[in-house]
């Protein structure tokens, strides 16, 4: 699970997600915790990046996003049902 953060953070999280979509480790839920926070960020992953043809719209399914706890523990639980 990914939290709010700053440079760090977001370096943690791109490589995670960087690392599972160039199969170099083996797929694990990446989970980004509070929707508002991530918003911008996923936007412009959205309208930028996949339009600029940088990453595949369905690479954007690498990660999940989450506001409680309780989604969180579902959306791992799902995740190793599926494994």
């Amino acid at each position: 699970m990914i939290l709010p953060g700053g440079y760090g953070t977001l370096d943690e999280c791109f490589e995670a997600i960087n690392l599972v979509q160039t199969n170099r480790i083996e797929k694990f839920p990446v989970i980004l915790f509070n929707r508002e926070y991530w918003k911008g960020m996923v936007d412009w992953l959205k309208t930028k990046v996949v339009k600029e043809g940088c990453i595949n719209d369905s690479e954007l399914g690498i990660f999940t996003i989450a506001d409680s706890p309780k989604e969180v523990v579902a959306v791992i639980k799902k995740f190793y049902a599926k494994a």
